[in-house]
């Protein structure tokens, strides 16, 4: 954490509040961390010390053995106090730069999700060329890629409020009208907060700092809303976490809506497009470079991109996945 953020997680302004913020495990992190770093700093940092990973367990976790690690120490010159300032500081890039912005092994981790987003651009670019058949879907299909995490409800409360949505695990939030956001996870254990400038602050939610109050009663009449009123899309079918397994956080960061489309990003690297005209739901993930189809509550299939490619795909699916590439080009754009 040190590392990567520049400062201790629990430093406070003085010893009190630092004491404080160890006594609760309270500390922020950046956007800027890795979403693999964050799962080992959450799992890491936890309150109770029974429900941390043991040292066998650490070693095995995606940031200490992803290809994106650097192989090798980079040559600084550390007896230079003008460099050893910046480390201090954390503005020292600790990641190498990619020499190609697709390449998912060589990507700047202060990149992501963004880099993901890339990679669907890329996989999509061409797909006019696609050959038209729909019996390459049916040899693309990969049933054990399926997404962990979509949007099954959404609300738009921009009226007042903002854009709340239920994800697929059973964790809501609301991206607020002032930029900012908020997410319930983990059975509404913990409160993930981002600020409009982009800093946020984890914490349980007995805990949440009284001028998050507010929103927070906002997101849970929201979260209530959407359970009573709305229809989910699809049951999850993946095997529940293990009590002492942490989740990452996983958000919608990002909405707009289409003449016949709702657009959602989301911060594990997922375009989720939801189709009013046939209730139709693609979610497209760069991290495993896949389609995922949802048609109704109890149809859900999930088709490799590469294949596609190669096999093709209906006209009716290239059409929608023609329009996904609008979205991700404009997005990739600003």
């Amino acid at each position: 954490y040190t590392m990567l953020e520049g400062t201790p997680p629990f430093q406070g302004p003085n010893t009190t509040s630092t004491y404080n913020n160890i006594i609760r495990c309270e500390y922020h992190s950046s956007s800027r961390i890795n979403y693999s770093a964050q799962i080992l700093i959450m799992s890491s940092l936890q309150l109770n010390p029974k429900l941390r990973p043991t040292i066998y367990e650490i070693k095995n976790f995606e940031f200490l053995i992803s290809k994106d690690i650097i192989p090798e120490p980079p040559q600084f010159d550390f007896g230079n106090a003008k460099r050893m300032s910046s480390i201090r500081k954390g503005r020292l890039a600790i990641a190498v730069r990619p020499t190609n912005p697709f390449d998912p092994n060589e990507l700047d981790s202060k990149d992501f999700p963004k880099s993901c987003f890339f990679k669907i651009a890329k996989c999509l670019i061409n797909i006019k060329k696609w050959p038209e058949s729909e019996f390459g879907e049916f040899l693309s299909e990969a049933s054990s890629m399926k997404p962990l995490d979509w949007v099954n409800s959404w609300m738009d409360f921009s009226n007042s409020y903002g854009f709340a949505y239920t994800l697929s695990s059973s964790d809501y939030g609301i991206i607020f009208n002032d930029e900012t956001r908020m997410l319930l996870q983990n059975k509404e254990q913990y409160v993930h907060y981002v600020h409009s400038d982009g800093s946020d602050i984890i914490c349980r939610k007995s805990s949440i700092p009284g001028t998050l109050n507010k929103k927070l009663k906002i997101l849970m009449h929201c979260g209530k809303y959407m359970k009573e009123s709305l229809i989910q899309a699809h049951e999850r079918n993946a095997p529940e976490m293990a009590a002492d397994e942490e989740k990452p956080i996983v958000e919608v960061f990002k909405w707009t809506k289409g003449e016949t489309e709702m657009v959602m990003l989301l911060t594990n690297g997922s375009i989720q497009v939801n189709f009013s005209s046939d209730h139709t739901k693609l979610i497209l993930c760069g991290c495993t470079k896949t389609v995922t189809i949802i048609e109704s509550a109890n149809y859900m299939k999930t088709l490799k991109l590469d294949n596609l490619q190669r096999l093709g795909a209906s006209i009716l699916l290239k059409q929608k996945l023609s329009v996904v590439l609008k979205y991700v080009t404009s997005f990739l754009s600003e």
